[in-house]
Parts: C-alpha cells; structure tokens; sequence
C-alpha cells in the first residue's frame, strides 16, 4: 500500500497565520514554507495553504495561476476579500477550497487530507495521456482531420460532449502546427464573468478599474505566437460574444485602461459541448461569431458511438496510472456494456478510482463501481409555464426580424411600447434590443 506524504504548503506572509502553522504541525503535517514575494512553483507539494487577501496578493498569484490549477490548494481569506469579483473568480478558477478567518485548524486539516487523496487520483493535467487512442473509423478520421487542420493557419471549432477529447483534440493541433513553439494557453469562457472577460483576454493597465493595483497582461498576450484555445464558447452571455467578436474581426485588441492597440499572433481554436447551430437559431449565439470561428469543423464522437476502442484506451490509460494493472475479463466486458455520459474523461476517471481500489494487479467489474446514469423522467409542465416559453421563443424571434427596433416590434405584435418593454424586462431579453431608452409612454 502506498503512504501518501503529508506535506503541504504554506504560503503566506502574515504573522497572525502562524499560530495556524503550528497546529497543522502537530497534527501530522509536514511544513513547506514559501513567501508570496518569493514562490517557487516547482517546489510545491500536491496540496498546500495559500493566504489571498489584498490586490498585491492576487498579482503575486498571477504567474502561478497554471500550478495552482494542476494541484489542490487551498485559500485563506475573510468576508470582506470574498466581495471583490476579482477575488471570486480567482478562488472560484484556481482554488480546490477555501477558508475565512478566522480558521479552524482541524477543519482545514480534514479539507487537506480529503485532497491529498484526491491528488493521487488526479495526477497534474500536464501528465494526462492522450485521450484520441483507438482504431475505429470514426477515431482514425478524426486523427486524419487533426493532421491535416494543423497544417493551416485558419480557426477550428471543436464540437462534442463534455469529456470527448475536445482539449488533447486542440493541443494535437497545436502541437503539430506551425504555432507548436508558442504557448498553447486555454480560456474556460464561461467560468468568466461578463465584467472580468475583456480584462482576462485583454489585460488591463493599472488602475484600470478598482482594485487593479498593478497592470497585467492578458491571456491573448499570453498565447503571443502560439495558440489561444477557447473552450465553452457556446455558454458566453452575449455582451462577451461581442467582445470575442470584435477582437476576431481585425485581431487588434487594447488593454484596459490603454489606447494603444496590439496585434494578435496567436491561432484560434475554439470548442463548444453546445449544439451552436441550434444556439444560432434560437439567437442565443450571435451568427456572424458562429461564421468567424466556423472556418474549420471537427465534431468529435460519444464514446458510446465507437464502444469498439474501449478496450484499446483502457489499456493506454491503464498504463499511465502508477503502478502496473490490467482488467479482467469481466471488467473489460463491464466497461463496453457501460454508456459513459462523461465519455473518455469519465473511462479515465473510472479507471483511476479501480486502479486504488484493486487489491492486486488485476482490475474486476467489482472494482469499477459503475452504476447506471440517473435520469429524470419527463414531466408534464404546467401550461402557464408551456405558454411563458412559447411567448418568449416568439418575442425573441420577432425582436431578432425587427433588429432590436422596439416599436417595430410593438406595431407587428398589436401591443403598446410599454407592455413591449414589460415583457422584454420580464423575460430578460434587454440585450436583444437596440433602443434601451425608457419608454415614456403607449
């Protein structure tokens, strides 16, 4: 049986946290000390304590941002730190947990141990295999596809579910492509708030809005010469999808808080577990981005379409796994009957668990623990609610012939402005209209 280490790092710079490290101390853990002015990354342990309490901190946090992600690190804060959206997003994106002060020790022992457990199930991304194994035809014409887009400088869109292989899909890309010596940098879109995305592609300068101490370069910057991956596209609001649009058009951008424009050099994949043409139908994504990142299409498969490749990825990613394990008959025939709603993520995941949880070498379909995917069955609706979805679908459709232009749409529906802008209010399509000004009369 392995013995996990228990080491874990604290980095912070306030003495009053030091009564905390001496109770960490006598409860098992062995202390990895790091200063905020002077973080060593490579030197981290899996899991560890970092204090995240004013601006200065934050930007000190910002060149570790990829680390912080890969292992499970705790924050430290208190209330009034957790107001600032800033502050939210970076524990929210970066962060396994956090605590407010004051803090109690065993608490935070527990959440560290439950990490380090975790920590040896989810080895850092920068170790994951590649997720695109097996020999069927939709999986070798996927690979062709792979190898013939990173041969051009031109926008791919990566559709599939959650877990089908849509990020190793574009880091393939890259790594095959004339951009492989620049940074592959990878944007969750949807995680970022509408009033943080210009700022997080962009960058800011200091002072650009409150709270931006210092000024920082943004993930555009970032992928400077090598590859700018958008995931989750399709989940943007639509103030962010202009802002996206905007920047594809002419590949200029400002910082915030600056004049100067800068041009991008990076290549731009994009993904999406979304249905977009459907999200453009419904005008919940805008059609000119759809054509803008649309030039290049990969659609890659369920794993429940190509069951015949399990067997080939399990064993790859068996082999990646520490120590040496295979599945047993019944297991292997286990994993083929299973559908797998997460896909390959979720084979790899199941694979992790049983790896720990075997007693020998050989995995059994005891091991596994699959168990059907939970489903909902259909409900019948309320028809007030049936009605209230029908009528937005429609104003929404009309607001979209009429361009946004209000009492156009009022004249073809056969209502007032003001009833127009009551609904529009009521059903939270403010953003489909052109002329924002308060009506002031029918």
């Amino acid at each position: 049986m392995v013995t996990l280490r228990r080491e874990v790092l604290l980095a912070w710079d306030s003495r009053e946290l030091a009564p905390l490290a001496s109770q960490l101390r006598q409860q098992g853990w062995q202390l990895v000390r790091q200063s905020l002015a002077r973080l060593k990354p490579e030197d981290w342990p899996p899991v560890g304590v970092v204090e995240l309490r004013s601006a200065r901190q934050r930007q000190q946090l910002e060149p570790c941002l990829s680390r912080l992600r890969q292992g499970h690190y705790v924050a430290i804060t208190d209330a009034q730190t957790l107001q600032c959206e800033h502050m939210q997003h970076l524990i929210a994106n970066g962060f396994h947990d956090y605590f407010t002060l004051p803090c109690n020790a065993s608490h935070l022992s527990s959440t560290l141990g439950h990490a380090l457990g975790m920590s040896a199930l989810h080895p850092p991304a920068h170790h994951n295999p590649g997720l695109l194994q097996g020999n069927s035809a939709q999986m070798r014409q996927l690979r062709e596809h792979i190898e013939l887009f990173a041969q051009v400088d031109m926008p791919v869109l990566l559709l599939g579910e959650s877990g089908a292989g849509k990020e190793c899909a574009a880091r393939l890309i890259h790594q095959h492509g004339q951009h492989r010596h620049g940074r592959f940098v990878a944007v969750n879109c949807a995680a970022i708030p509408d009033t943080l995305f210009a700022a997080e592609l962009f960058g800011h300068e200091k002072g650009a809005f409150t709270g931006a101490g210092q000024g920082r370069q943004g993930r555009v910057h970032d992928a400077r010469g090598g590859t700018l991956f958008l995931d989750e596209v399709g989940d943007m609001s639509a103030a962010s999808q202009t802002t996206l649009l905007r920047f594809l058009e002419s590949g200029e951008y400002c910082s915030l808080g600056s004049n100067r424009e800068q041009q991008s050099s990076a290549r731009i994949i994009c993904a999406s577990n979304r249905p977009l043409e459907e999200d453009v139908q419904q005008n919940r994504f805008r059609l000119d981005l759809y054509h803008r990142i649309n030039v290049l299409q990969l659609n890659l498969p369920p794993l429940r379409e190509h069951p015949e490749d399990i067997e080939e990825l399990a064993n790859h990613l068996l082999a990646h796994l520490p120590g040496k394990h295979s599945l047993s008959t019944a297991a292997l025939q286990e994993l083929q009957r299973y559908r797998f709603p997460g896909n390959v993520r979720e084979l790899y995941n199941c694979l992790k668990r049983a790896s720990v949880i075997s007693n020998s070498g050989l995995i059994e379909a005891s091991d596994l623990q699959l168990t059907p995917p939970v489903t909902r069955p259909e409900t019948i609706r309320p028809l007030q609610e049936f009605r209230e979805q029908q009528e937005k679908g429609y104003l929404r459709q009309c607001l979209a012939s009429c361009q946004g232009d209000m009492s156009q749409t009022a004249r073809i529906l056969g209502i007032s402005r003001s009833s127009l802008y009551r609904m529009v209010d009521k059903y939270e399509l403010t953003h489909l209209r052109h002329n924002h000004q308060t009506p002031t009369g029918a």
